[in-house]
Formats: structure tokens, sequence, C-alpha cells
């Protein structure tokens, strides 16, 4: 019984973060809105807690984090839930790489996912309706979100790191409790 409230208290918590996020892409950063871009949270929340915990964390951030996205567009439903559930995998495999303090490496895979974020949901959306100018969409949409979207990742990096600390708490309490 114990272990399941741990699970439940860390994905309850996981939940609050991406509802968060969801909050900020939505409401505040639409408003701060810079030639029409605004930062991709929700590539962030996905690629932070999917290098920093592992494939599985990394797949079901991605999913929910993805279905926020959506239910609020509506555009095609599931496109951006399967690509950011990829993606959240695709963040997992590295985990092994992920040594806490240090910001390169999240830097380089919230750029690279968010890169290749923009260019599947192209390829899923707009590719499919015959609109097939890449480089206006490369070169106006997509590298400028991405460095819209790094340059908020450094304000919200070590707020992320901390919450996986608070996770890596819950997981070693849940494991003590479990060993008595």
């Amino acid at each position: 019984m114990k272990r399941f409230q741990y699970l439940f208290l860390k994905a309850f918590l996981v939940l609050l973060l991406i509802f968060a996020g969801f909050i900020l892409q939505t409401s505040i950063f639409r408003g701060l809105k810079l030639a029409g871009i605004v930062p991709n949270i929700m590539v962030i929340i996905t690629s932070s807690l999917g290098f920093m915990r592992g494939p599985k964390t990394g797949a079901m951030t991605g999913f929910f984090c993805g279905l926020c996205i959506d239910t609020y567009s509506c555009i095609l439903f599931g496109s951006s839930t399967f690509i950011l559930m990829l993606l959240g995998y695709l963040n997992g495999v590295f985990n092994r790489l992920f040594f806490g303090e240090s910001i390169r490496l999240p830097l380089f895979m919230v750029a690279i996912t968010d890169v290749l974020y923009g260019s599947l949901v192209y390829l899923t959306l707009f590719f499919s309706r015959h609109r097939n100018n890449v480089t206006y969409y490369l070169m106006n949409v997509s590298l400028p979100e991405m460095v819209y979207t790094i340059v908020v990742f450094v304000f919200l990096y070590f707020f992320i790191y901390r919450f996986n600390i608070l996770l890596d708490t819950i997981d070693k309490r849940s494991a003590r409790r479990i060993a008595r």
C-alpha cells in the first residue's frame, strides 16, 4: 500500500508540473510573444523529465503534455500526443549521460527536441496539406521558436532540476519504507 501512495504522489506532482507548464504556455507566454513566436513549455517539460528520469517517465510525460496540446488546439487530435511521447522516450534514452548541475546536455537536448517537434508537426499537419515551403517554416517558425524556448529553459532549468531532486527524495523514502 505504501508503494502505491508514493507512486500516486509522484504522478500527482508530475501532473501538477504539466498543468502549470500548460497554463504558462497558453496564457502568460501568449502575452509575451516575440515576432508571433511562443516558447514551447511542453517540450521543455517532456525533454527535461525524459533525460532526468528515464524513458518511461519521458514517454508518460510526453503523452500527457501532448494530450494537453491536442485538447487545446484540436487540429489533428493525437498528433502532438504521439510526437511528444516519442520524443520523451528518446530523451529518456540519454538518461545515463545526465549530470545534474551541468546545463549543457539539457540545453542541447531541449534544442534538438524542439526542432524535432517542430519538424514532425510540420510533416504531419502542413506537409500533408501540400504546404511544402520547408525553408520558410524552418527559418521563420521552427528556429526562432527553438531560440525562444532555449532562453526560457535557462530560467526554468533549476526549478525543474529541483523538482527532479524532490522526485528522487520520494523514491528514496519509498525504498526505505518498503525495505522495512
